[in-house]
């Protein structure tokens, strides 16, 4: 079925993940950092002077990997450790990915794919802001790991531990970058469109009309059950916790009033318009 994990799909996962820290050990130790500036050196210096849990006079971009860096107190030894967790990091997202939208035998392959496709045609600066100067691997890592742990496995629905496990990963998303929900949400409802088995527990054909409140809050309670419902549901308290970590950051907070609807369309054009100028260096 679509919606199971395919067979010892662990032994699968676990090598796929040992290839990428095969290839973030190579990739560190290359000339990626010859591309090495003053905004992706800072959480070096965050690690080694004073760690604070934002970059310094924020409150977002959570400082998880200078963190984990800390006992390493050589200024090349702390930068090499950073680089290999944000290379590997960046390197699974693309089978963490494969494997929670597909779930079938091939998504190793499909990761395999999209990874050497993105080290090989990426220009060199888009693959050093990805892999080093942005949160999108970890974040994506961290949030894609949780949502995996706490798929169903085939009728089976995930135990508690396993949900404490994936809360703390989806609320370590959300300490990374507030904002991961936007993403990860898009991609749980992208992945239920096409599974449409994920809803099987939620009784089809109700009319609300005809519906009483008991039927109502039964459906809630089947509805709340389901896979997909329950992905929401964590990644919800994860930006909810998230939001509230904003609090630990120092200086001016940060804004997240919208554009207004007539300032999409430009806004749009100009983010494409750069991602390619971007793309085509």
């Amino acid at each position: 079925m679509m919606n199971d994990p395919p067979p010892r799909d662990g032994r699968r996962l676990g090598f796929s993940l040992l290839l990428c820290g095969v290839a973030a050990l190579w990739i560190d130790l290359g000339s990626l950092h010859r591309s090495q500036h003053a905004d992706s050196l800072i959480s070096v210096v965050i690690s080694l002077l004073h760690w604070t849990p934002f970059v310094w006079e924020q409150d977002r971009h959570g400082m998880l990997i200078p963190w984990l860096a800390r006992p390493f107190t050589g200024p090349f030894g702390n930068l090499l450790v950073q680089g290999f967790l944000n290379v590997f990091c960046g390197l699974s997202v693309f089978f963490l990915l494969a494997r929670y939208m597909l779930r079938g035998t091939m998504y190793p392959l499909v990761g395999a794919v999209g990874a050497a496709s993105f080290l090989l045609l990426a220009p060199a600066e888009y693959r050093f802001e990805y892999l080093i100067n942005a949160d999108h691997g970890l974040f994506f890592a961290l949030g894609l790991g949780g949502l995996i742990v706490a798929e169903d496995r085939g009728t089976a629905r995930p135990s508690r531990g396993r949900l404490l496990v994936a809360l703390a990963l989806i609320v370590l998303t959300h300490w990374v970058y507030c904002g991961a929900a936007v993403y990860l949400g898009t991609l749980v409802v992208c992945r239920s469109g096409f599974a449409v088995t994920d809803w099987g527990r939620v009784p089809r054909g109700l009319r609300p009309a005809s519906m009483t409140v008991d039927g109502f809050l039964d459906v809630l309670k089947r509805a709340a059950g389901t896979e997909p419902v329950r992905a929401l549901l964590l990644l919800g308290v994860g930006f909810w916790v998230g939001m509230q970590l904003t609090a630990l950051g120092t200086g001016m907070p940060t804004s997240f009033r919208g554009l207004a609807p007539g300032e999409w369309p430009l806004a749009w054009s100009r983010f494409l318009g750069r991602t390619w100028r971007e793309l085509d260096s």
